[in-house]
């Protein structure tokens, strides 16, 4: 055994080495991601921002590239809502930063009484809806006030280290001059309307009809896309409207966006007199999204990938129906006691709004209209469903915890939701453990359509049912065998502790990746931490294993450190 003194290599006890180890590596998973400051390290102005005086002193609308907006926590919200339509570079981005309070408090951004910056809002009537300020706290995008085109797009900005809250239906805020308005249902606390390398991160975002929305739009015209867009690290829950299921803690239609090392929590709560929020955790109508390394809480669904709405753009991109979703742990905790939506599936892949229920095939398809039951490129027959393609699903640990006493249809959870006959998911290297200490588990891999190919190894509850009990009629392809037992031996389910102990049938057992996954470069190389953390993610014995989680014997513990270790100084 060895230890450092010096920068040296020396012998130490075993006992000492094991301690120091353990202890450094509770360090390591315990560090908050990112662990950022919000200091002005680019090119342009610093503005620091304590009270009303000093925010509307920034020129939020002419931001310029390197620019930096530092906005410092303090005990009141600050009662605002912000546009941002300037455009940054991608080395020199434009930066919205909370200075964080001495415990680690964000500065609060709300809605609620809120007044909006000048020059930034307009509106094209009187009535509800008719004025941009009505749809969220947070605004990216083109302004008509700053003589904006609609080809206008904000670029490469980063907004880290804020709560963002109160853009939601039940609050008003006031135009300058004018009267107090509602937010509209669909209000978000971000919303980006058209943004090109838009970075969200770090931030709280809660309270809202959305919680974050991407709008990409271009029925009428070309630019109002969103792409490229990175959200990572944040806690982002609570948010959407009672006895509604269209507002989601998080709605995206754009290109290539990347949900990494986020906290997803579940919807608003009923109260007994409201019901709760309908919607979903992560709903998402892109081209080529990957959803990766996060923590993602069922609403009605836990995802949803479904087709895009009058987005041309994103429908002929080359990414379209083709979906990456690994090392993400899934939630879906369902109790008719808590006042929470949960989901009767896990993952929906397909069509929304334009496939036949009890076909899965096309019912609007018209050959004279691109918006209607029109894939991309892959498209091989016309007339097909709009959104088939296929959805790369491996290394996720997916846990339906059911805490419901009868045993009828309800009871039946299933994992996947495949809405088109065309659709295809590839599982490999996941845990799909459903937890039932109040009845029978009944798990069904899928709802009624689609293709699910097992070409990896994946651990499931013994007793799985292919799908739906009464009308199923898909496929399911086990080419590599599961791996089936009544628990998949995890430290505590029951407090949503899902590492691995060290008799758990999941370790060693991962095999390889699609060819499509390795293509990209999309395999596993981090883990998620508990919470918005991470960290490295190496094989731990002669494989990885299977889930989101590795479990770490002493000696892959010592060669997942020993780098940093020796370059360590006194």
């Amino acid at each position: 055994m060895f230890g450092l003194k010096k920068g040296k290599v020396v012998p130490v006890r075993p006992f000492h080495c094991s301690v120091f180890l353990a202890a450094f590596l509770f360090l390591l998973c315990a560090l908050p991601y990112p662990a950022r400051s919000c200091n002005c390290t680019g090119s342009g102005t610093c503005y620091d921002v304590i009270d009303e005086a000093s925010f509307d002193a920034v020129p939020w609308v002419s931001l310029g590239p390197g620019d930096t907006v530092r906005i410092h926590h303090r005990a009141e919200p600050y009662r605002r809502i912000i546009g941002l339509r300037s455009v940054g570079t991608a080395s020199d981005p434009i930066r919205i930063c909370g200075v964080k309070g001495p415990n680690g408090e964000l500065p609060v951004i709300t809605g609620e009484n809120a007044t909006p910056i000048s020059g930034y809002l307009y509106s094209w009537g009187t009535g509800p809806g008719t004025n941009i300020g009505d749809y969220g706290v947070i605004l990216v995008g083109r302004t008509s006030l700053a003589g904006d085109s609609w080809l206008h797009s904000a670029e490469h900005i980063i907004i880290e280290s804020l709560k963002v809250e109160g853009g939601h239906a039940s609050n008003t805020y006031t135009p300058s001059g004018g009267s107090p308005r509602n937010f509209v249902y669909g209000a978000a606390g971000i919303r980006v309307t058209n943004g090109d390398d838009i970075t969200i991160r770090d931030c709280e975002i809660t309270g809202n009809g959305n919680g974050i929305f991407l709008r990409g739009d271009d029925a009428s015209q070309d630019a109002t896309i969103t792409s490229d867009t990175l959200i990572e690290g944040n806690y982002i829950y609570h948010n959407g409207n009672s006895g509604r299921n269209t507002e989601h803690n998080v709605y995206s239609q754009g290109i290539r966006p990347v949900f990494q090392y986020n906290r997803i929590g579940r919807l608003r709560p009923g109260n007994g007199v409201e019901d709760p929020a309908g919607g979903t955790a992560l709903k998402d109508r892109s081209a080529g999204a990957v959803i990766r390394y996060n923590w993602i809480e069922s609403g009605a669904r836990t995802l949803d990938l479904v087709e895009a709405e009058d987005a041309l753009r994103v429908i002929d991109d080359p990414g379209y129906g083709t979906d990456f979703v690994y090392g993400n742990i899934l939630v879906n905790t369902i109790d008719d006691n808590d006042n929470y939506i949960a989901a009767r599936t896990i993952t929906h892949f397909g069509a929304d709004n334009m496939a036949d229920d009890d076909t899965g095939d096309c019912i609007r398809y018209n050959p004279t209209d691109r918006y209607t039951c029109r894939s991309g490129p892959f498209q091989k027959t016309q007339g097909g469903p709009l959104y088939y393609g296929t959805l790369y699903f491996y290394h996720n640990t997916v846990v339906i915890k059911d805490y419901r006493t009868d045993d009828n249809y309800w009871t039946q959870d299933m994992l996947f939701e495949v809405s088109t006959s065309g659709g295809t998911v590839d599982a490999r290297n996941n845990i799909f453990h459903i937890y039932t200490p109040n009845g029978n588990p009944r798990l069904a891999m899928m709802l009624r359509y689609g293709t699910l190919n097992l070409d990896g190894t994946n651990w499931i509850n013994a007793g799985w049912e292919p799908g739906h009990w009464r009308d199923w009629a898909g496929t399911i392809n086990e080419n590599v065998p599961l791996i089936t037992g009544a628990v998949p031996g995890f430290v505590d389910t029951e407090s949503n502790a899902f590492d691995l102990t060290k008799t758990s049938a999941a370790i060693d057992q991962a095999s390889g990746m699609a060819p499509a996954v390795t293509a990209v470069g999309y395999t596993p190389v981090m883990m998620y931490q508990l919470h918005q953390s991470f960290m490295q993610r190496t094989a731990s014995g002669s494989a990885m294993d299977l889930g989101a989680f590795e479990y770490f014997r002493s000696n892959s513990v010592i060669n997942l450190l020993l780098p940093i270790l020796l370059n360590s100084g006194d």
